[in-house]
């Protein structure tokens, strides 16, 4: 990723709801957007058996979103489309609180950390990525504004910050 196109957190205009971001996207996509649950669960149930996370780590920049050296970047895959591209920032004080997330693998975050008590989510807010810098595999993707969000976890005190951009092959299935 050259410095040239990419997008940190800070240069990214995010909102607290999508009404506020100039632009709508379409009811299916504000659904997967707005989605409180676990969105890999969700994806599972939408891709009837075709679900994999895959592991994008061992990039040395700072990610798109989150312009953190600690980010693990994933991409939710449904039936051989990329869906979701996500990052999250696992920062020594969350690491410290949920040792296992250091094992996390292809397993996904949102259903690890669910069975930790004392867990619990902020509110999301919402960007639209123009001309997204997105890593590989995902690099050939573009031309239509990319939705995203993001979320900040409370881990006993500890924030853990994900951010999620929606892909287009997003589209092809229900949330």
């Amino acid at each position: 990723m050259s410095a040239e196109i990419q997008q940190s957190e800070q240069m990214l205009d995010w909102r607290a709801s999508l009404s506020s971001l100039g632009q709508a996207p379409d009811a299916e996509l504000a659904a997967w957007l707005e989605c409180t649950g676990l969105l890999t669960m969700r994806l599972k149930h939408a891709c009837a058996g075709g679900f994999r996370l895959q592991l994008l780590n061992g990039v040395s920049e700072p990610g798109l979103m989150i312009d953190d050296p600690a980010v693990r970047r994933v991409v939710l895959w449904c039936n051989d489309e990329p869906c979701v591209y996500a990052e999250s920032c696992l920062s020594g004080d969350v690491l410290q609180r949920i040792p296992g997330l250091r094992r996390l693998g292809t397993d996904p975050l949102g259903e690890t950390l669910q069975s930790y008590p004392g867990v619990s989510r902020g509110a999301f807010e919402f960007a639209v990525l123009e001309a997204p810098a997105l890593p590989a595999p995902l690099s050939g993707l573009g031309g239509a504004p990319l939705w995203a969000r993001r979320s900040a976890f409370d881990v006993g005190g500890a924030a853990l910050t994900v951010a999620e951009v929606f892909l287009p092959a997003i589209a092809g299935y229900r949330a």
